[in-house]
């Protein structure tokens, strides 16, 4: 038995008790039009338990180069049972009243809110997946050089390139989006991929686009490790993470790899520290901050590029003066929800830092939801996101 064909059973016995519910609650009305949709909902039912079965049986060569297309399919179809399921339960709940009235107008409340929730699903993958926003964010602090102030930076992070198949569109919608922005310099906090740096190869030419006059600096995110793909040989792991650092260096990036980079102004500079991945228990750690840069309560303005938020709070607040961190990661879970003006993501539950401007003091990171997609092709009130971080020298 494949690992995955237990799962794919309860998903369709699942599926088989909801259709059945559903198909007795049509039966009933013998109006055309609900005849139709009966037709509809048992052509609907038959082809969605053949694509799960299809799922469960199909050898992993058949769907292997064709991922986003299946993860898309595979939402669609998670989509489909969640709303069915959701109808079931809000009908179940009218059967509470004897009155028939009463269980048609739950019923006709459960199709209203089921549709709509498809609808949302269907929403976010096509449309806010895509949507893409631009986030304004000011820095105030006493080591910014005054030859600094207004000094403008644009971040972007988790592309998860392997999402898109070989789609371009959206790659230079981003491009052309930061570049807008005319910032000062461009900077990635890594996940430029999902599994294999190859899945970055059709893009590297539209990655070159970017452009800034301090250039596009950027770092490794814990996707860019070749952590999430089984290898065959160790070496080929080796071989992957040279790939990676070799095509975002052919885009004209500047990887840093526990390095500095010092941005000049005159007689004035800033520093940029790039780090490896450092995580938790659950991602593994390649950076050293210390390797990166040895003088961490200097005097200078210091920006941390780290793909991870672990060590703003594990290190960088207790042990640095680095003025700013720049982070992605999180993705916010790909869901953001207002309610009463305020926002809130599952992400919370995981993160201290999961999304946006945190300080302690004249210390702050910003962790930037990222542009891209991984597991779930959508995004939930949580846009794409591109910010533009100015620098201002405080007295």
């Amino acid at each position: 038995m494949r690992i995955y064909t237990l799962p794919v059973i309860i998903v369709l016995i699942l599926g088989l008790i909801i259709d059945a519910y559903i198909y007795f609650q049509i039966k009933g009305n013998k109006k055309s039009t609900t005849r139709i949709l009966r037709n509809i909902h048992v052509a609907t039912a038959i082809a969605l338990g053949a694509f799960a079965i299809f799922l469960a049986i199909a050898p992993k060569s058949l769907w292997v180069h064709h991922l986003p297309s299946l993860t898309i399919c595979i939402y669609g179809y998670v989509s489909i049972i969640i709303c069915k399921l959701a109808f079931t339960i809000i009908s179940i709940l009218g059967l509470i009243s004897h009155r028939s009235k009463v269980r048609q107008t739950v019923n006709y409340l459960a199709t209203a809110l089921s549709t709509c929730a498809l609808g949302y699903m269907i929403y976010a993958s096509a449309v806010t997946r895509y949507d893409i926003e631009v986030k304004n964010i000011e820095i105030s602090h006493p080591l910014v050089p005054k030859s600094f102030d207004g000094y403008r930076i644009a971040q972007f992070s988790d592309f998860h390139l392997g999402s898109l198949s070989k789609n371009s569109t959206f790659v230079k919608e981003v491009v052309d989006a930061i570049n807008a922005q005319n910032a000062d310099m461009i900077v990635f906090t890594g996940d430029l991929v999902n599994g294999e740096s190859i899945e970055a190869d059709p893009f590297v030419r539209d990655l070159s686009k970017l452009h800034a006059p301090d250039g596009v600096i950027s770092i490794l995110g814990n996707h860019d490790y070749g952590d999430y793909h089984i290898w065959d040989d160790p070496a080929e792991k080796v071989a992957d993470i040279a790939h990676m650092c070799d095509l975002q260096r052919r885009a004209g990036w500047r990887l840093l790899l526990d390095e500095t980079l010092a941005v000049t102004r005159g007689n004035d500079s800033i520093m940029i520290i790039g780090v490896e991945n450092i995580g938790n228990k659950s991602f593994h750690t390649y950076g050293d901050l210390r390797r990166a840069y040895k003088s961490l309560n200097d005097d200078k303005f210091k920006v941390l590029l780290s793909h991870c938020t672990y060590p703003w709070t594990d290190d960088v607040v207790p042990n640095t003066n680095i003025a700013l961190t720049l982070s992605g990661h999180t993705h916010a879970m790909q869901s953001i929800f207002t309610i009463f003006g305020k926002k809130y993501s599952p992400a919370s539950r995981i993160y201290d830092q999961w999304g946006g401007l945190y300080s302690e003091g004249d210390q702050h990171i910003y962790v930037n939801i990222g542009m891209g997609c991984v597991g779930i092709p959508a995004r939930f009130g949580a846009r794409p996101e591109i910010t533009i971080i100015t620098l201002k020298h405080k007295e």
